[in-house]
């Protein structure tokens, strides 16, 4: 029998302080952010991510990005809120 896939999706209020996206999740193969705010977001894998060290997501309403990734996603902003959805792919 072959390998079956599951969908999952949550939505997200990523502040000034460094905020869990996703847990990790050993069995993902894939997740989706899109930012529902124009507003920069950094994304990293644990609480002690900052503006200066994160990976930035840029981008207007609607960018997204998809990461390949089991470990936890944390987002952190500069100032304002940003709400994040997900989406992942799990085996």
């Amino acid at each position: 029998m072959g390998q079956s896939t599951r969908f999952g999706a949550g939505q997200i209020t990523v502040t000034s302080s460094a905020t869990q996206i996703a847990a990790a999740n050993q069995d993902r193969l894939t997740i989706t952010l899109t930012k529902l705010n124009a507003e920069n977001v950094f994304l990293g894998c644990n609480n002690a991510l900052t503006t200066t060290g994160g990976l930035l997501f840029a981008g207007t309403c609607g960018a997204t990005i998809t990461l390949a990734t089991t470990s936890p996603i944390f987002g952190i902003t500069v100032g304002a809120s940003v709400t994040v959805t997900y989406g992942e792919i799990t085996q």
